[in-house]
C-alpha cells in the first residue's frame, strides 16, 4: 500500500476501504488453502463483538458474488481472556 491508496476524505471512507482489504486478503487466503491429510481444513478465527462486522459482511458479499468458497473452512470463535470475564 502506497500514500496515494489512502484515502483522505475521512474515518469512515478509511474505514470502508480497509474493511474491504481485511475481507479481501481474508478471502485470498481462503481460495490459496489446499487441504492435505495433515491439514485438511483453513481455521479461520473469528473474534466477537461489534468491531470485526463489517469484515463478517465483506466475506458474505464475496460469498454471494462466488469470489470465496467456506467448503474447506472450519471456525472458531475468539472472546474475552478468562481474565476479562469479570470486567
Amino acid at each position: 500500500m502506497t500514500d496515494s491508496d489512502i484515502p483522505t476524505v475521512g474515518p469512515d471512507t478509511y474505514r470502508t476501504v480497509l474493511t474491504a482489504q481485511i475481507g479481501d486478503y481474508i478471502a485470498r487466503r481462503i481460495n490459496s488453502f489446499k487441504p492435505t491429510p495433515e491439514h485438511p481444513c483453513f481455521v479461520l478465527g473469528l473474534p466477537t463483538g461489534s468491531s470485526p462486522l463489517p469484515v463478517y459482511r465483506r466475506l458474505v458479499e464475496l460469498y454471494k458474488d462466488g469470489k470465496v468458497s467456506f467448503k474447506d473452512v472450519i471456525t472458531c470463535k475468539h472472546g474475552k481472556r478468562p481474565n476479562e470475564l469479570n470486567s
